[in-house]
């Protein structure tokens, strides 16, 4: 889970040109509906490669595909990298890095609240 989250740095130490143009692309510029049919479509099967690869992570890690257990997991590689690293232009901070592998580690060990935990009307 940790190379996971760690994903968008080694990414940017590999492909500092492509990580730059990434990091002022917004999702919704990509997302763009003039887009040609076969870019959306190429770009709708990789979100969902990427749910199924939460899915399959969060089975692997609680035996669980549930929404929170998958919440969870997009916390670890998606939430924890964008606040840590990406937001403040830390990708090549060693120390950000080692902070991040922290509070995934925290995550994890915290783990998703049980299954049925939130039922609608009540608070967690």
């Amino acid at each position: 889970m940790a190379a996971a989250a760690d994903a968008p740095a080694v990414f940017a130490e590999q492909y500092p040109d492509s990580s730059s143009l990434l990091l002022v692309t917004r999702r919704e510029e990509l997302l763009d509906p003039d887009l040609p049919d076969e870019i959306a479509t190429e770009i709708r099967d990789l979100e969902a490669m990427l749910i199924g690869l939460m899915i399959r992570l969060a089975v692997s890690v609680w035996d669980r595909k549930d929404a929170a257990a998958v919440d969870t997991i997009t916390m670890c590689i998606v939430d924890l990298p964008t606040a840590i690293l990406l937001s403040r232009d830390r990708l090549h901070s060693k120390t950000a890095r080692e902070q991040l592998r922290a509070a995934v580690t925290a995550v994890l060990d915290a783990g998703p609240p049980p299954p049925n935990h939130t039922k609608k009307g009540t608070k967690p």
